[in-house]
């Protein structure tokens, strides 16, 4: 084998690091999707400063795996097909079933990173749109009469709007 064991079971921790991270970011952005339905303004943002430790946590592991990759394939081959799957297939089979199992956790755990984090985003999306159509009814309320009008009764089409009333 032209790469030793350590190196190879070096890749595999630094995998498996990089798999704890993103159960932690997974758990911290479901905890994130309870603090936005409750409100929980302070704890949210413990929780958002957390989720940005743990992506930077993530792009430093996944860059030490990328390097790790490349060296290893270094090793192996210099031209040609240089990708995860053509290492595995130069491993022995107990190193490429552990590493391929931790591939396979990754995609998944970022899959569900991807939909947690857009469960998150369109539920922020929800509710600054009722805000801004809240605020937006407050300052410029209808100006159309209203369905039932009494008959005989005329109504001014501008309506103060309430919210910034000029009387104090």
């Amino acid at each position: 084998m032209p790469f030793t064991e350590d190196e190879v079971n070096s890749l595999c921790q630094q995998m498996e690091q990089e798999i704890d991270t993103y159960r932690l970011l997974i758990h911290d952005l479901e905890e994130e999707a309870d603090c936005l339905k409750r409100g929980a303004i302070d704890t949210l943002i413990r929780v958002v400063v957390r989720i940005e430790q743990r992506t930077a946590t993530l792009q430093q592991t996944g860059a030490s795996v990328q390097t790790s990759v490349e060296k290893l394939l270094d090793k192996v081959t210099q031209e040609g097909d240089r990708t995860f799957e053509r290492l595995l297939t130069m491993l022995p089979p107990s190193y490429r079933g552990r590493l391929k199992s931790n591939q396979k956790t990754l995609v998944q755990l970022q899959e569900w990173v991807r939909q947690t984090n857009g469960k998150n985003k369109l539920f922020i999306q929800d509710h600054l749109t009722f805000l801004s159509d809240l605020v937006s009814s407050m300052i410029h309320p209808p100006t159309d009469p209203p369905c039932y009008q009494k008959p005989g009764r005329s109504s001014s089409s501008v309506h103060p709007s309430y919210a910034l009333s000029r009387e104090v």
